[in-house]
């Protein structure tokens, strides 16, 4: 099972990530994306709710906008700083 926000304007805080790992053992979270190796079907339905209402909070999630743009460094750049 997975969660993908790469393709929304969101990202998830670091208290979302810790809900969503205590959901179902063997979550691997990072802000953009959560996702569970291994489901028992009869986990499945209960889980998907509850990673959804996770998922949609406002209280869960960080606009990428709050984020400052980090642009790679120039070769000259880099030349300086050596």
């Amino acid at each position: 099972m997975c969660l993908d926000l790469f393709t929304t304007p969101h990202r998830l805080t670091a208290e979302a990530q810790v809900r969503l790992r205590e959901l179902a053992s063997g979550a691997v979270t990072s802000p953009h994306d959560v996702r569970w190796e291994r489901i028992a079907m009869a986990e499945r339905d209960r889980l998907a709710r509850a990673v959804l209402r996770l998922a949609t909070s406002n209280a869960n999630l960080q606009s990428i906008s709050d984020y400052p743009v980090v642009y790679p460094a120039s070769e000259v750049q880099l030349a300086i700083a050596s």
